[in-house]
């Protein structure tokens, strides 16, 4: 087919386009199937895209017969894309034995999407009624499909039970080109069970944790969820018995095995210090810290760490990037824009802003009623490409 403009004005052109619309252009000429469906391409693609964002906004509504709600955001115009008004589990199909189970609440598995993909658990129960089934999606955020992960035989007997507490994650294995599931469940320090799911194999595996179970041990910060960087999940993590308390757990996708990494060093020892969240800054794994006045319970500033290779040194260090100074309550960060901005999410009913680290200058969002955030990177990678051929994804209801 031609074209008006030379080649790479309009591999430019193609670049700026949406995940799914690029995908259906797939279909316009063989050039353009050639161009999209290029390696090359992709990269430059999953590239700029992770260098702005966009953003998934989930609000959890009282009316449980209304399911929880989704918009896209866009950070760069800093205007909705599509309407609130879709809810995300009017298009799961549940196949519930009960009829008369209802979604309650969304929960997500990581902070963070994983080449576009984002990993969610919904919670059923009868009306104002406990929670007696939670069943958990792969969701394609950039083309609206789902599928179901099924359940699994172990970590499944667990759900529901008072006293078992769990924590996951999700994210790619780039050796195998295969998305995980990682599911933990313990009913103390001890005894913790260690499952992970494979979206080639489509089944659930247990891990055998024995060597390594005492970094198991910990309990998560309040609210830490997985946060995926570069092959790797990682939770806030503490230990009463171990050499340093707060530490970070990672996950390592391509062996299913765990680790664990120091805090900066002038982080470990002050009790001036909370650790706030984990998060992603241009492509790195990124950590807030709250620091409080001696003799004053409140926050007064908030530091900024990344960790990423430095010159001269083999191994990752971390880095402190800024500082922020606070006014009213803290705010928790989620992401960084192009421009270097960061979104700050204010806790409650707290208002949510962009900070200049350049600047210093703190700007409001017109965002409101919002319980979650999930920054999430348009991906041209096939995901439905991995399924078994009897497991396809299912169309989002419109």
């Amino acid at each position: 087919m031609a074209t008006l403009f030379p080649a790479d004005i309009e591999r430019e052109i193609l670049l700026r386009l949406p995940a799914k619309a690029l995908r259906r252009f797939t279909t316009v000429c063989k050039s353009w199937h050639s161009l999209i469906i290029d390696p090359d391409f992709i990269s430059a693609f999953h590239h700029r895209s992770s260098l702005n964002p966009r953003l998934l906004l989930l609000k959890h509504p009282f009316d449980p017969f209304t399911g929880t709600t989704i918009a896209h955001f866009s950070l760069s115009s800093e205007s909705f894309d599509e309407g609130p008004s879709t809810p995300f589990t009017s298009h799961l199909d549940h196949h519930h034995p009960d009829h008369h189970l209802l979604p309650r609440h969304v929960e997500l598995v990581s902070s963070n999407s994983v080449n576009g993909i984002v990993c969610v658990v919904v919670h059923l129960g009868l009306p104002n009624g406990p929670v007696t089934q939670c069943d958990m999606y792969l969701w394609d955020t950039s083309i609206g499909k789902t599928v179901k992960v099924p359940a699994s035989d172990i970590t499944g007997l667990f759900v529901g039970h008072p006293m078992v507490k769990f924590y996951g994650g999700f994210g790619y294995d780039e050796g195998r080109d295969d998305y995980k599931v990682l599911r933990v469940a313990y009913l103390d320090s001890v005894n913790a069970t260690v499952e992970v799911f494979s979206v080639r194999e489509f089944c659930w595996r247990k891990l055998v944790m024995a060597p390594h179970s005492d970094i198991l041990s910990n309990i998560l910060w309040a609210g830490s969820m997985c946060t995926f960087v570069n092959g790797v999940g990682y939770w806030g993590a503490f230990g009463w018995e171990m050499k340093d308390r707060f530490f970070i757990l990672g996950f390592v996708f391509g062996r299913d095995g765990f680790k664990k990494i120091r805090l900066p060093e002038e982080c470990i020892d002050g009790r001036e210090m909370r650790y706030q969240s984990l998060w992603v800054y241009k492509g790195l794994l990124a950590l807030s810290v709250l620091h409080f006045a001696e003799f004053d319970s409140n926050c007064s500033r908030q530091y900024i760490w990344v960790r990423m290779v430095v010159e001269g040194v083999k191994k990752p260090q971390w880095v402190r990037l800024f500082n922020i100074d606070l006014e009213g309550a803290p705010r928790r960060p989620v992401a960084s824009l192009m421009n270097g901005n960061v979104l700050l999410l204010g806790e409650g009913d707290g208002d949510h802003v962009l900070y200049d680290p350049d600047l210093e200058q703190v700007n409001g969002l017109d965002i409101f009623d919002v319980d979650s955030v999930v920054p999430f990177v348009e991906s041209l990678v096939s995901f439905d490409r991995l399924l078994p051929k009897h497991k396809t994804f299912r169309e989002r209801m419109r």
